[in-house]
């Protein structure tokens, strides 16, 4: 999917590596027809298990917001 192929930009933060994405970015990336909100709401709705390698530390800004962020904690692989 989009955001496992972001995985290998994540960068190293606290010993952690993370990867930060906002609707904005998602929805011009994949260049989606639909409203920005659309890519927000979908993006809250998916639920990666550490078996994608990706668990979901910081959620912000409005749900259906083009600034809505997620950040993600790339796990050892």
């Amino acid at each position: 999917t989009y955001i496992l192929s972001l995985k290998p930009q994540a960068i190293q933060q606290e010993g952690r590596r993370l990867l930060s994405v906002r609707a904005r970015q998602i929805h011009a990336d994949m260049q989606l027809p639909l409203r920005v909100s659309t890519a927000s709401a979908f993006m809250d709705e998916i639920i990666f298990t550490e078996a994608d390698g990706l668990r979901l530390v910081e959620r912000s800004g409005r749900r259906n917001s083009p600034d809505a962020k997620w950040v993600y904690e790339v796990l050892d692989e």
